[in-house]
């Protein structure tokens, strides 16, 4: 397991649980075996109270979610990553927009991005 630290997956920070004060969103990187890599975003608290997370790969049917940008904005934090169709090794690109309710994380706007060189 390893934790994102630069880049567009660097932690995010922003409040996301509405109480003023600034939260953070985690890349986490972690293998699975002979299976290979994936990320998954975890929403923390108070510095290191984990509030739940989100597994890409698994929302979409997909498999080895590369998160390629991640950021808060008016309490979401919007995500775009890519994932692969491993019938067919064909890379699928996602956007998604988190969003703690107080109690759950929220996965809205879960859409395929079309970047136009199809």
């Amino acid at each position: 397991m390893q934790l994102a630290q630069t880049g567009g997956t660097a932690p995010a920070r922003g409040d996301f649980t509405g109480d003023g004060v600034p939260d953070s969103a985690a890349v986490i990187g972690a293998t699975f075996g002979a299976g290979g890599w994936d990320e998954v975003v975890e929403l923390y608290t108070n510095k290191d109270h984990l509030l739940g997370g989100f597994d890409p790969a698994g929302a979409t049917n997909f498999e080895h979610a590369t998160i390629r940008t991640m950021v808060v904005r008016n309490g979401d934090v919007i995500l775009d990553w890519q994932s692969f169709n491993m019938s067919d090794s064909r890379a699928e690109f996602w956007s998604a927009h988190l969003r703690w309710d107080g109690h759950n994380v929220v996965v809205t706007n879960l859409i395929p991005v079309q970047l136009g060189w199809d």
